[in-house]
């Protein structure tokens, strides 16, 4: 989504600064999710987990994300309202 942002047509100040917010949050999204996943994660025995058990056990919150990426990939190219909602249905992963 970062590269696709890249793509959008951006012809005055408002909407280049609103896309390298979306750019900056697109980042933040991915270190936050990154967050949450080491945060489940942190072993409560010696047994040290993996990410595929983390998918066994939160996989609720990627699974419903699907319908977003198979709408984005239909849609080929990304406009700014795309990435906005895209961008923050990100952030409700990691953030429940």
């Amino acid at each position: 989504m970062r590269i696709q942002a890249g793509y959008v047509p951006a012809n005055d100040p408002w909407t280049i600064e609103a896309l390298d917010g979306v750019v900056d949050n697109l980042y933040k999204a991915q270190a936050g999710l990154t967050l949450r996943v080491f945060k489940d994660m942190k072993p409560k025995s010696s047994a040290v987990p993996t990410v595929k058990e983390w998918i066994s056990k939160h996989g609720e919150h990627a699974k419903a994300l699907e319908p977003l990426f198979i709408d984005l990939r239909k849609a080929g190219s990304l406009d700014l309202p795309m990435l906005i909602i895209a961008e923050q249905k990100l952030r409700q992963v990691y953030a429940d």
